[in-house]
């Protein structure tokens, strides 16, 4: 981070940025040498497919726009609500139709002709220390504790590689066995709002719904790369630092007024959060 203050008075614009945040990312492994007893799988990847995980999201908003239509409006209580006529210009002529709402922010990236796209990420792993090894019993628990983090990056720049020091060490407080995916969420500007929050919750369905038909994991050549086992979302912690932190409180906003009220069975939310600031007050 360092080298990057020292470049901050010579980059103008997202290239330069990243292209200094990966020059860093470049002496990672070196500052990875102080650390051991740790394993990474990078570039794990996964497609999703958009409409099918968006089906909670639009039709939460559908009834939603119904009950401000109803209740709401010009005419209603809240003098600060549209009309109902200007929201029910926006709801689509099938109610029970999948197509996105007009006048509300969605994907502008481009998809495959299937209509997925590929989201990426990397697993780490605290493993045990042999040196400790004989002072454990033999039937100690190992933790169970799985981050889901988001890195920072001012939503421009930044990765898991970037990140992966800090989430290590993270890992190694918590004990051997427990494990992190970093994902590697669309940045802007090529991928705006709201595009890193459902690569969030994509993630989210990865680690405890992995056979959810949103989901379609791709194996790259490596066996074993993803977890086979869906993940108890008690031992889910969710974790960002700088902006990966504001997309995690996203996520949690998301999960409870978008998805929950229009999904069955409910998802399970985690019950721990850890939220990192790079700038604190004195």
């Amino acid at each position: 981070m360092a080298l990057s203050r020292a470049c901050s008075s010579s980059v103008y614009n997202v290239a330069q940025l990243r292209i200094v945040s990966n020059i860093i990312a470049l002496f990672i492994p070196l500052r990875m040498l102080p650390l051991s007893n740790y394993s990474v799988r990078p570039n794990v990847q996964f497609k999703v497919h958009l409409d099918t995980l968006l089906k909670p999201e639009r039709k939460s908003l559908r009834e939603t726009r119904k009950q401000l239509g109803q209740h709401g409006g010009a005419q209603g209580r809240n003098p600060s609500n549209p009309s109902p006529m200007f929201l029910t210009s926006f709801l689509p002529d099938d109610s029970n139709t999948n197509k996105r709402l007009a006048n509300l922010p969605e994907e502008s990236g481009v998809l495959d002709h299937d209509g997925t796209y590929t989201l990426k990420g990397e697993w780490i792993e605290a493993l045990e220390d042999p040196k400790r090894l004989s002072e454990r019993n033999g039937g100690a628990k190992k933790s169970d504790v799985v981050l889901l983090y988001a890195h920072g990056g001012g939503h421009v720049f930044c990765s898991a590689t970037f990140h992966r020091q800090l989430v290590t060490r993270m890992l190694l407080e918590f004990g051997p066995g427990a494990r992190a995916f970093v994902v590697e969420y669309r940045l802007a500007p090529e991928d705006p709002f709201p595009a890193a929050i459902h690569d969030l919750y994509a993630a989210y369905l990865y680690l405890t719904l992995a056979k959810h038909e949103a989901i379609q994991l791709l194996q790259n050549g490596a066996k074993g790369q993803h977890h086979t086992t869906p993940i108890n979302p008690k031992d889910i912690v969710l974790a960002g630092d700088s902006a990966g932190a504001g997309v995690i409180i996203a996520l949690q906003l998301y999960l409870r007024d978008y998805v929950q009220p229009s999904m069955e069975p409910k998802l399970e939310m985690p019950p721990v959060t850890v939220l990192i600031s790079v700038r604190c007050p004195p």
